[in-house]
């Protein structure tokens, strides 16, 4: 099963962790729990500091998953997910804030995050990501 926040009431989560003893969400083998979910309902100052998720995820979820919400993440380690670290269906990216983290070690994809739609107002404009233009 999944730990779920937020999907039926308001809440905050304060998962404050530190250095020397992080949190630590996790299973014995990948695939087998599907993760941390986080739910429209849940307050925009929930925080996971020094947390570590890992051996999350199944074939189609991701160790940590953003439906309608962000959250702070910092200091923390998602690793050996089935297949994806995080995904995020939210417009900004499912973070707050999102400060000296590592994901490592996923079966596919570090993040999935939902890209949003961009409309050029004119012609002479210029963008450039990733060494990209559009």
């Amino acid at each position: 099963g999944a730990i779920s926040f937020g999907y039926s009431s308001n809440m905050t989560l304060t998962a404050n962790g530190t250095a020397e003893k992080p949190i630590l969400f996790t299973f014995q083998t990948s695939g087998t729990w599907i993760g941390l979910r986080f739910y429209s309902r849940v307050q925009s100052s929930s925080l996971l500091n020094y947390c570590t998720v890992e051996y999350a995820g199944t074939y189609s979820t991701a160790a940590i998953e953003f439906r309608g919400t962000k959250i702070n993440i910092n200091n923390c380690t998602i690793r050996n997910s089935k297949t994806t670290g995080i995904y995020s269906d939210t417009d900004q990216f499912g973070f707050v804030t999102f400060n000296n983290n590592t994901i490592s070690n996923n079966g596919s994809h570090a993040l999935i995050l939902k890209a949003l739609p961009c409309f050029l107002k004119d012609r002479e404009s210029e963008f450039a990501w990733a060494g990209l233009k559009a």
